[in-house]
């Protein structure tokens, strides 16, 4: 019987969720692709039986990237109520229960669906990457408990038929950046090649093609390459090696204890050392292939292939407008310490940092979340803590360009907080220039500068006459950027009581788009 697995995926995650579902569903005797949402041709869905949808939220409750035109094609009015009642379907949402929009774009396919006259075999998979397992502790239950709905499902029914480039430069817009993996990386992975002796090295030009038809290869791999351009450009050897990267590793290791090790990893039952030797101290795939020895000793390049991850790309707030002719971005350069020897280092910020002056960056503006009142009167609150501040620079600059030609804008109020004004104080001469000009109310919370921590929801309190006159009685816009751990849930309940403990009203806000957050984990 066929079975088709679609996925929205924007980190990669979730392609390797459905990835694996494709391959369980193969050795139960399905037939049928896996795809992401934007290589499969939507006005067929009508004609699918039986489809199992991967979906990952992103931001505050949106859709991955790739599934953003389906998306669209589902929310078409002119589909008829029942056009998909000849179709069975799953859904695993792929979230982080630290955003108020938990799964939030699963939730809604599931209901749209189910809408438009599906049926669903098993509830709504909703895995949380704040669980110990990240999302393998909802998923590998989840995957068993649909095998169990779908045993015996053969036939079913039928019936109706249904069918932009955007041009970027907005406030609040987004570059993705495609990293690289660092030159010592590449000199770790060719050195273990080395040292076991295997028969490829960095000369070793590879044409890929796909052992099953129902998986396209990934675009990366669309033209021949040689080893070196998959281990600098294209493998991420910084990533936490996922269960099929164990599974694979085991395939040819001749050691007994090796490849029962790594099978356990792989498996339901050893989920809890998984986590242990990989999750908690963030060990990467080239330590994992240093610490299994004998099943690195018997690499294929079939094998290296197969299991591994791509490097995905990252996204950042423009924090400029396309009047100051210049494209900025506010980067945090991510390095921290582990029970590992080593410091465990970002790939993408790592790899910015050294970049040297005058060097050609690639990348692709996409919109933001954020979406600005078309009334340049309109008040604008925004609350941007640490590298949140990144989008209002940008709406900053478009107001006060807008300004100089002559338009009316409303008040401009932001909250910036970080740890010390010396180290950390992002963008300080513009806001200072702006405060001096009085263009811009800025209020600052440097939380480690004096005795008593203050944070910017200390400052919200603060001026909450103030602030509450700006969205009763002017209509203001909330905007809240960073951080997604405490900040915005402080925040938020900061808002609500210099509305006079107004719960209602913030969530009126949220629903009218009054009150937006960008935030990320």
């Amino acid at each position: 019987m066929r079975l088709l697995v679609l996925y929205g995926s924007q980190t990669g995650t979730a392609q390797d969720v459905a990835e694996q579902i494709w391959r369980e569903s193969h050795q139960l005797g399905f037939q049928g692709p896996v795809l992401p949402f934007d290589e499969y041709d939507m006005t067929k869905l009508i004609e699918e039986r039986l489809v199992v949808f991967v979906v990952a939220t992103t931001g505050d409750g949106v859709e991955p990237d790739n599934m953003k035109l389906a998306w669209r094609f589902l929310l078409k009015r002119s589909l008829p109520a029942q056009s998909l009642q000849g179709m069975q379907f799953a859904c695993l949402g792929l979230g982080d229960s630290s955003y108020p929009k938990f799964n939030y774009a699963a939730k809604k396919l599931s209901k749209r669906l189910q809408n438009l006259g599906a049926s669903s075999v098993c509830p709504v998979g909703l895995c949380d990457d704040q669980h110990d397992y990240g999302h393998l502790g909802v998923s590998l239950s989840w995957t068993k408990d649909l095998w169990t709905a779908l045993k015996g499902i053969s036939g079913l029914d039928e019936s109706c038929n249904v069918r932009q480039k955007i041009l970027t430069g907005n406030p609040g817009d987004v570059l993705d950046v495609q990293p690289q993996n660092s030159d010592d990386a590449v000199q770790t992975f060719f050195d273990l090649v080395r040292e076991h002796n295997l028969n490829f090295d960095e000369s070793t030009v590879v044409e890929v093609s796909s052992a099953h038809r129902d998986m396209p290869l990934p675009i990366a791999y669309s033209n021949p390459l040689s080893l070196l351009q998959a281990a600098k450009f294209v493998w991420d050897l910084s990533a936490k090696p996922r269960q099929r990267f164990l599974e694979v590793l085991a395939q040819n290791c001749g050691d007994e204890m090796e490849k029962e090790k790594l099978l356990e990893f792989s498996s339901a039952e050893g989920i809890d050392d998984l986590v242990a030797y990989v999750n908690r101290p963030r060990r990467n795939l080239l330590e994992v292939l240093e610490d299994f020895r004998h099943a690195t000793s018997s690499l294929t390049l079939q094998q290296l292939f197969e299991m591994m991850p791509l490097i995905q790309p990252r996204s950042f707030s423009i924090a400029s407008d396309v009047s100051a002719l210049s494209l900025d971005l506010l980067v945090a350069v991510v390095e921290y310490k582990t029970i590992m020897h080593t410091l465990r280092l970002g790939l993408c910020s790592n790899w910015l940092k050294t970049l040297k002056s005058g060097t050609e960056l690639r990348g692709v503006v996409k919109r933001g979340t954020m979406v600005w009142p078309k009334d340049l009167s309109t008040p604008l609150i925004m609350v941007g803590p640490g590298t949140g501040i990144a989008p209002f620079r940008s709406i900053i600059q478009n107001r006060l360009y807008a300004q100089s030609k002559g338009a009316t804008i409303g008040p401009l109020v932001v909250f910036f907080g970080c740890r010390n004004k010396a180290a950390d104080f992002h963008f300080g001469n513009d806001f200072s220039t702006w405060t001096d000009a009085k263009q811009v109310e800025a209020h600052t919370a440097f939380s480690r500068d004096q005795d008593q921590k203050v944070y910017v929801q200390n400052l919200i309190a603060k001026n909450a006459a103030h602030l509450a006159r700006l969205i009763k009685d002017l209509n203001a816009y909330i905007y809240v950027a960073g951080n997604s751990n405490n900040m915005p849930k402080s925040v938020k309940e900061a808002f609500i009581e210099i509305l006079n403990g107004d719960a209602d009203y913030v969530e009126l806000m949220i629903k009218q788009r009054r009150y937006q957050e960008e935030t990320w984990a």
